[in-house]
């Protein structure tokens, strides 16, 4: 049944003074709302496995790639992508990392230091999750990291983002399998199936709305006393393990609420980003969140005798405007979390909600979809704030190094 957008699908049953639905009417606009982004996702972009990352023009190729004029032509060459040196010379991400991976300046983590694991986290709705998840999700495979983003939230909004319809994916692609293994045997466990994006360098762990029944499957397990049901905070953790070696960093998109799935998540991350938008309310859920996250993986740490820590963890402001109240939380924000309260972050800013609107991020939306300064402006907040995280992540990974430099020369 197709419908127009500008004319709503009454309730069957509904008084000239009440509003009242029926289960059968939520059913109903379930239904007509996934026409609705169906033909939105139709008009803004192709299907998934026809979707193209926009090409990049030399100037933006080199300074994506950090790689000099002198250096770029002789690599294009050799690489036979062309030989033009003009501003319209135009290339693909693919051809960008390819340039890299000649040159031998692609980054990738150092032997010695394991997959960063990021998860995007705050349980309060509306905190702009998966908008911080999706930019930085592209910005790290843009700088040439092999990158995986997972959708940890049943509702799939990162997903569709994507390019993929959560309603139409099996479910054995998504987390809902790793619930089901706390009852099967470890022969007959499903794995993690990363699939590949439009981008280069970036795989997907898409979510389906299948995944709510994740903590039934936990719940069952406990009551029918199942073995090795008390490890089910180690699902998620486990399957990353048998993966992360294919990957510099992953990007977890989390559910803006408490449950199984989540516990899983903060346990399997080792990397925390936590936003922050510059209202009270805000601020208060999100000193919950540290207050509740805290309580539960510090009982388990104690009863498993395991320290658990994340590694950077950062607090960012998105959809922050220049407004009293804003600088209030920012100055409340940074009396708590101290250095942990990063300057870097995204702002409120047109650009962002215009590409959002067409289904995509700022990285793939042009100048002539999106006012171009007003995309200049975001894309410089994003980039700058993806950088701070690339800085960090490296810092890590040093200390990784030495760690495990350690560990070998005492084993010597």
């Amino acid at each position: 049944m197709a419908t127009s957008i500008d004319a709503p699908i009454e309730p069957v049953q509904s008084g000239p003074t009440t509003l009242r639905a029926t289960p059968e009417d939520f059913r109903r606009w379930a239904d007509v709302g996934q026409e609705m982004l169906l033909k939105l996702a139709e008009a803004t972009n192709e299907p998934n496995e026809r979707r193209v990352l926009r090409t990049f023009r030399k100037t933006e190729a080199m300074e994506i790639g950090r790689i000099t004029e002198y250096r770029w032509n002789e690599a294009r060459k050799k690489l036979k992508f062309g030989v033009s040196t003009t501003a319209e010379a135009r290339v693909t991400l693919e051809e960008i990392h390819k340039i890299q991976e000649m040159l031998g300046i692609r980054p990738r983590r150092p032997k010695g230091s394991r997959a960063i694991r990021m998860a995007v986290a705050n349980f309060k709705g509306g905190a702009t999750k998966t908008t911080v998840a999706f930019h930085i999700g592209q910005a790290f495979p843009l700088r040439g990291y092999r990158t995986l983003l997972v959708d940890a939230d049943p509702q799939g909004t990162l997903s569709r983002l994507m390019g993929f319809r959560p309603e139409n994916i099996d479910p054995d692609m998504t987390l809902t399998s790793l619930f089901e293994n706390v009852s099967k045997e470890q022969k007959d466990r499903i794995g993690l199936r990363p699939q590949p994006t439009h981008i280069d360098g970036l795989d997907i762990i898409p979510a389906s709305l299948e995944m709510t029944g994740s903590d039934i499957h936990i719940a069952s397990a406990f009551m029918q006393k199942v073995e090795g049901a008390s490890e089910f905070y180690r699902l998620f953790d486990d399957a990353l393990a048998a993966i992360e070696d294919n990957y510099d960093i992953i990007v977890i998109d989390t559910a803006p609420a408490f449950s199984f799935l989540a516990l899983n998540v903060l346990w399997a991350a080792n990397s925390l980003v936590v936003p922050l938008p510059p209202s009270f309310p805000d601020f208060s859920a999100t000193v919950d969140f540290c207050g509740m996250s805290g309580d539960l993986i510090s009982a388990i740490s104690r009863l498993k005798g395991f320290g658990k820590s994340w590694s950077p963890t950062v607090f960012m402001h998105s959809r922050s405007e220049s407004t009293n109240a804003a600088a209030d939380v920012r100055t409340f924000a940074g009396h708590l979390f101290g250095r942990y309260r990063v300057e870097e972050g995204i702002p409120k800013l047109s650009a962002v909600e215009n590409a959002l609107s067409q289904m995509r991020s700022i990285y793939e939306v042009t100048g002539a979809e999106v006012d171009s300064r007003a995309l200049r402006r975001a894309r410089d907040a994003v980039d700058q704030f993806s950088d701070r995280l690339v800085k960090l992540i490296e810092g890590e990974w040093a200390e990784q190094v030495r760690e495990s430099e350690v560990v070998e020369n005492d084993h010597e």
